[in-house]
This record gives C-alpha cells, sequence and structure tokens, in this order.
C-alpha cells in the first residue's frame, strides 16, 4: 500500500503513471479507429478505413481486468477517495501492457504456424523494439499492491492462456473469422491473459506481504 511506502516517492509515482498513460497512447487510438463499424457476422469492430480490426472480445477482456483492478485496488486502500484515480490509471496501464505481453507471443506463433515474418515485419523498425520492451515492462506500476499469496492464481491464468495458445496452435492457429475454435481460442486466450494481471492485486484478507 502506498501509504506505507515513502512520502517522497509520491509525486515521482505519479508523474510515472501520467508519462505511462501518454506512451500507450496508441490503445486507444486503435480503439477509437475501429469504433466506428461492428460486425456481428465476424464478430469484430471493423475501422472506416475497412483493414483495422478489434475483436469484441479484446475490449471486453480489457474492460472486465480494468474494473477488478481498480476495485480490488481501491479495496487494499480501504475505499479512500484519493487512491480511486490511482487505482483506475494502474488498472488502465497494466491492461494495455498485458495486452503487448499478449502481442509478443501471438506475433509468434502466428508465423511459427503461417510461415510468415508478421512479427520481424512490425517489431524490427526503429526504435519499436524498444518501446515494446517499455510497454511490457509499464506492467510494474501495480507492483505496490501484488501480493505473493496470489502467484498461484497468476500462474492458473497465464497457464489457460498458454493452454488456449496451445489448442489454437493445435488447430492451426488460423485467423478468428476463419472457424469458430479460432476465435474462440482468441477470445479466451485475451481474456484470461488480462485476468492473469487482475488477479495479481487479489486482497488477500490477513496477509499484507506483498513485492516491495
Amino acid at each position: 500500500m502506498l501509504e506505507n511506502k515513502n512520502r517522497n516517492l509520491w509525486i515521482p509515482y505519479i508523474l510515472l503513471l501520467l508519462v505511462s498513460v501518454a506512451i500507450l497512447a496508441w490503445y486507444p487510438a486503435q480503439i477509437i479507429q475501429a469504433i466506428s463499424g461492428f460486425s456481428f457476422t465476424q464478430g469484430a469492430f471493423v475501422g472506416s478505413d475497412g483493414k483495422s480490426q478489434i475483436f469484441a472480445f479484446t475490449p471486453l477482456g480489457a474492460a472486465m481486468a480494468v474494473a477488478l483492478m481498480a476495485f480490488w485496488i481501491s479495496k487494499q486502500e480501504g475505499y479512500r477517495k484519493r487512491y480511486i484515480p490511482i487505482a483506475i490509471l494502474v488498472a488502465y496501464i497494466c491492461t494495455i501492457s498485458v495486452t503487448m505481453w499478449y502481442e509478443q507471443i501471438y506475433a509468434s506463433l502466428w508465423d511459427y504456424a503461417n510461415h510468415t515474418s508478421y512479427w520481424f515485419t512490425i517489431y524490427s523498425q526503429p526504435g519499436k523494439l524498444l518501446e515494446v520492451l517499455v510497454d511490457m515492462s509499464l506492467l510494474l506500476v501495480a507492483l505496490p499492491w501484488m501480493r505473493r499469496g496470489n502467484l498461484r492464481l497468476v500462474g492458473i491464468f497465464s497457464g489457460l492462456t498458454l493452454l488456449f495458445f496451445a489448442c489454437w496452435l493445435a488447430t492451426g492457429f488460423s485467423f478468428p473469422t476463419s472457424s469458430v475454435p479460432a476465435y474462440f481460442f482468441n477470445g479466451a486466450s485475451r481474456i484470461s491473459s488480462e485476468l492473469a494481471i487482475a488477479v495479481s492485486v487479489f486482497p488477500l484478507r490477513g496477509q499484507s506481504t506483498n513485492f516491495v
């Protein structure tokens, strides 16, 4: 909990959260770009350019994770009003950070299964790999509320994510709109990956041990 930490770290921490939101601006930009249309046949938001596509389960999983993390962090802080904006910011940042972790696994498996160079094409651009590493590291903004006792829950949902990936790979790792199994495994792996970070801040009764 923040109240137990050095108060001199408050301002740098708040600045870190604000900078992180700016760094992760690409995520809401993609959502806004794709929000112009919704295809019930494909189950995806399709942008006005006809190319950008975000499947419905992606914002659903993100919304679930943000809501759960914000609620559980607020609960750890006794629902005090001054912590609510911080809880929301931390949940928002972590949710997008997990999305970047997910994309690295997805892109790598896609290349393996379909013999393409998707990962190299996207992430070998100048500065792109550094951007990815920064985005992935922002997961640590939730460290003050992460509990060692939740490692088992985190492991379960992380394991489910990998299991869904494995099942998707076993069925050909095709594009989600190509088959029901592909859509299901993509959606299930997305949502379980978001829940993996959410449960890391689950408040444990009678346990205050965290990672810092």
